[in-house]
Formats: structure tokens, sequence, C-alpha cells
């Protein structure tokens, strides 16, 4: 078992840290990687996905009958009935990370009601939500539930490089990087890049992303911006790749990340680069929390004057290095489980209050 963001596998020894049986579940299930391309319709290999799923989901539910704890990774509400139908017949203790289901319920009359249903579960029942980086209440615009338990976005699974900053003088490294994503738009930052690069000579650009994404349009375009191009469908390209940038910049789509985080992000910090993202309430909390390792800005047509201010952070600012160190820190394992752990006990108090009184 392992959850379908790699970092948040750490969670996987709260069990031993808890002393106590935890089942885990996510979509990560043995059928993840199957193929659907028999099924002539797009919509209709995503249902076939998601209702194969959510049958391996619950079905690991139904299995641990021993255990009074469940923890859940990732899923969907708008599909998840059966999964919390066997856990409140159980009646066991559920935790489930929110990850996104709050900023996409309104996409659809399914979405709506999926995370309606949950959230009525959660408020009458012994569920809880787990937050990344910042709870509902402090987010104004969002459905919120009526319990939360909040930890920072652990680090990357992957071990560190170790690299120096940048001297000075030395060429600046500015990139982007990810997946590409119709939310996570690219080609609107490939002239605010070029502009930048055509004021700084020692600028040197630089795009990462899988060969198989990037279409021949894309690639034509940032060969006539002069970004230098690298294939980061291994993961050990991306880490390189990531780690020989010194400043990246992201922007992603209001409707699909003003509450959630980004992992894009958590890379490019752990790495020690400074990065420039939109000013939504995760993102900001990912760049600013605990020392400042990132320009928010709230538009697009602002983001040349917060590249300015990057630079010039990275150029010209002491005290860089220990911010990044001081980040590293506050999301460090240790530290991170502690604050899950001590939320979970804190919330297994509070239920076994409620039984006692009942």
């Amino acid at each position: 078992m392992r959850s379908a963001h790699r970092n948040l596998d750490l969670f996987l020894s709260l069990g031993d840290r808890l002393g106590r049986g935890v089942v885990f579940i996510s979509e990560e299930t043995a059928s993840r990687g199957k193929s659907y391309e028999w099924i002539p319709s797009r919509a209709l290999r995503q249902i076939a996905f998601q209702l194969l799923t959510m049958w391996e989901m619950t079905r690991e539910a139904w299995r641990s009958k021993r255990t009074d704890l469940v923890f859940v990774f990732e899923h969907k509400p708008w599909y998840a009935y059966p999964l919390y139908a066997v856990c409140l017949l159980r009646r066991q203790t559920v935790f489930f990370i929110v990850h996104g289901i709050q900023q996409t319920h309104g996409q659809s009359p399914f979405h709506r009601l999926g995370l309606q249903v949950l959230r009525t579960i959660e408020k009458h029942c012994d569920v809880w939500p787990i937050h990344l980086e910042i709870s509902d209440r402090e987010v104004q615009g969002v459905p919120r539930f009526t319990k939360s338990i909040v930890v920072p976005l652990p680090l990357p699974r992957e071990a560190p490089i170790e690299r120096a900053r940048i001297r000075p003088g030395g060429p600046l490294r500015i990139g982007i990087l990810g997946i590409l994503r119709a939310d996570k738009p690219v080609e609107p930052l490939l002239d605010i890049l070029q502009a930048c690069a055509k004021a700084h000579p020692d600028v040197q650009l630089a795009f990462g992303s899988p060969k198989w994404q990037v279409p021949e349009r894309l690639q034509q375009a940032l060969a006539e911006r002069g970004i230098d191009y690298a294939d980061t469908d291994e993961p050990e390209h991306y880490n390189v790749f990531v780690h020989s940038l010194d400043i990246v910049v992201a922007w992603f789509e209001r409707d699909s990340f003003y509450f959630r985080p980004s992992g894009i992000l958590n890379d490019a910090i752990a790495g020690g680069c400074f990065v420039v993202a939109p000013d939504y309430p995760v993102l900001s909390v990912q760049m600013g929390v605990p020392a400042c390792c990132g320009e928010p800005c709230a538009s697009l047509a602002e983001l040349p004057q917060a590249l300015e201010r990057a630079i010039d952070q990275v150029l010209h600012a002491g005290d860089l290095a220990s911010r990044f160190d001081a980040w590293r820190a506050w999301r460090a394992d240790e530290r991170v489980m502690q604050t899950l752990c001590a939320g979970i006990q804190d919330a297994l108090a509070q239920t076994s209050r409620s039984f006692s009184r009942a």
C-alpha cells in the first residue's frame, strides 16, 4: 500500500507511532495502471477506472475487521459512498487527507453532492479531515468541514542533492517544470521569461517535462525563445533538473488550485529553488511558512514584477540559505509525524469522551 502522492508515504509509519493497528486506503490500487483503451469513450473509460478503484478501496476497508482506525490517503467523495458505508457500519474512526476535494466540488452536480455527503458524515460521525499546510477555517470561499487537523506537506521522498548557492556574477537559471495540464498553463509564461532573459544577460532559461507530453509546437516555441529543454520523465532526471535551477516559475488556474498545495513548489523549495507562484492561500503558506522562500503574485500581469523581486532576493539576500534550512526543518519527517500524531491522539481523546457521555 502506498499513496498516489509519494511524499505522503511518510504516514505509513503512523501505526507504529500510535502503537495501534491502522488500515491505509489509497487510490493507488493494484489496477491503477490497467489500460481501458478498449472502451471507446473517454468518459466511459474514466467511469470504469473510478468504479474499479472504488471497488478495490472498499474491499480493502471491508477486510479490516479487526482495525478500528482507517487512514484514507486520497479519494473522490462523488464515488466513495461504498467506502463510507463500510467504515460507518464498522464504527471505525476515519482520517482522510483533504487534497483538492473542497476545490473541485463545483465542477459538476455529482461533485457537489459527493462533497455534501462527506461533509454531513464528517459533521455527525467519527470522521476527521486532515488538511495540508492550512485549515479551511482560515480560507474564505470554500465549503468547510466542522473539524480539522493540519499538518505540513512532507518533504519529497527522494534524497536531496546538495548544491552550492549562486556565486556572485554566475549564471542564474530560471525554469518551469512539471507535468503539462490544462490547470497548470505553461505557454503564457514563455514570453515573460524571454523578456526577463533579455533584461538580464546572465539569466539562463530552462523547461523540464516528460518528453512524451511536450508537443512539437511547444518544443518549437521553447527553441524560438532560447529556453533549454530537459526530458524529466525519469525521477532521477527530474531531481537533477530541479536542483539545477535557482528560481522556479509556476502558474496554476484558480479553479483548480485556490485551495490545494502544489507538489512542484514542494519539490522546488526542498531543492533550494526560490519560487514564483500565485498568491492562493495554500500556495502562499507553502512559500512563506516558516520563512519566505517564494514570491507570490496576484495575476499573470504582475508576474514580471514578481520575477524581478525574486531575482533580487536570490542574488542579494544574505539569509536565503538559512531560510531554506528553516523551511525544510518545518517539514522534516519527525516534525510532521509529531504534528500528525498529536492531532490524531487529540481526535481519539475527543471520540472517547463523546462515547463516555453517551
